[in-house]
């Protein structure tokens, strides 16, 4: 009877032990399976925090600096200049012994502007210029240079009313035998004030030559 209720204590015990043991094998099991997880959980965490992109600095704006505006783009409303149309050309003289050179100034050490070929010229034949030596020039109206008297020819036109017949004639400053001569011309047609004579102190008659602003005495002169 005692070797049997030993037996049995003994079975008991031996079950409690291996109860006890299987447990704690359980336990430990478990706990190895949870760390293992997580383990797993955290390395995830810290991949996924080191692939997101990092926020960028924020740039603090100063309110004592605002942004300056844009510089505005001015279009300018002003007309564009229009060159005036040249006039028409009409020519009273010619280059007849080329070639002749137009200058800056109504003197022969003038410099040369352009040297003009046979051919047209205007001329300002109302108001010549002399030089220190007595010689006559012209003024170019298209080029603004001047010609020596002695490489420009006049033309004829139906405006002359007279002509030069006795040739040489002094054609003078002024009204008078006494005054410079301005130009002396050979036989030729000339256009002359007819309407406006000027009477000397000696009661000779002179006529103002239009071209040439010079003054020519009545005896010089045979009227169309």
């Amino acid at each position: 009877m005692n070797n049997q209720e030993d037996k049995s204590k003994l079975w008991k015990a031996y079950g409690i032990l291996m109860g006890t043991m299987l447990g704690g094998s359980m336990l430990f099991l478990g706990g190895q399976a949870a760390w293992t997880a997580w383990e797993k959980n955290n390395i995830r965490s810290s991949i996924a925090t080191a692939s997101s992109p990092l926020p960028l600095p924020s740039i603090a704006t100063s309110p004592s600096a605002p942004l300056l505006p844009l510089p505005k783009t001015s279009v300018s409303k002003s007309k564009p200049k229009v060159q005036a149309a040249l006039p028409n050309r009409s020519f009273n003289a010619e280059i007849f012994d080329p070639p002749s050179n137009c200058r800056v100034g109504s003197r022969a050490s003038s410099s040369v502007q352009q040297v003009l070929q046979k051919g047209d010229v205007l001329v300002d034949r109302g108001n010549p210029q002399t030089d220190s030596a007595g010689e006559l020039w012209y003024r170019e109206e298209y080029l603004g240079c001047w010609l020596h008297n002695s490489q420009i020819r006049f033309k004829a036109t139906s405006n002359f009313n007279a002509e030069i017949f006795d040739p040489p004639s002094n054609c003078r400053v002024s009204p008078r035998v006494n005054s410079s001569v301005q130009q002396v011309l050979q036989k030729g047609d000339v256009l002359v004030d007819r309407g406006n004579p000027q009477t000397d102190s000696r009661g000779g008659l002179w006529y103002r030559e239009e071209y040439l602003g010079c003054w020519l005495h009545n005896s010089q002169i045979r009227f169309k």
